[in-house]
C-alpha cells in the first residue's frame, strides 16, 4: 500500500501536510523550519497515528523502516 504527502507553506513557519492513504485522506498543520522537517512529521508521526486510528482499512500499510533487513545466512562448510 502506498502513500502521497503534500506539502504547502502557508505561513512563516506554517506548513499544511495532505497525506492519502489508499481512498483515506487526512490533513494537518505543522510548525517547523524547513519543508523536509514538516514531510518527516507527516510521515513519522501522523501516518502511524492514522493506521493506528483504522487498523482495517491500512493494514498493509507498512513503512520503509519497518521493512526487516534480512542478514546474510553464514556459510556452512563442510
Amino acid at each position: 500500500m502506498t502513500y502521497t504527502i503534500t506539502v504547502t507553506n502557508t505561513g512563516d513557519w506554517l506548513w499544511e501536510c495532505d497525506v492519502t492513504v489508499g481512498d483515506l485522506q487526512g490533513k494537518i498543520r505543522v510548525a517547523c523550519e524547513t519543508e523536509q522537517e514538516a514531510y518527516d512529521y507527516a510521515e513519522k508521526t501522523f501516518l502511524p497515528d492514522l493506521r493506528r486510528n483504522y487498523p482495517r482499512q491500512l493494514s498493509d500499510l507498512v513503512f520503509p523502516w519497518e521493512v526487516p533487513v534480512e542478514e546474510p545466512k553464514p556459510e556452512v562448510i563442510e
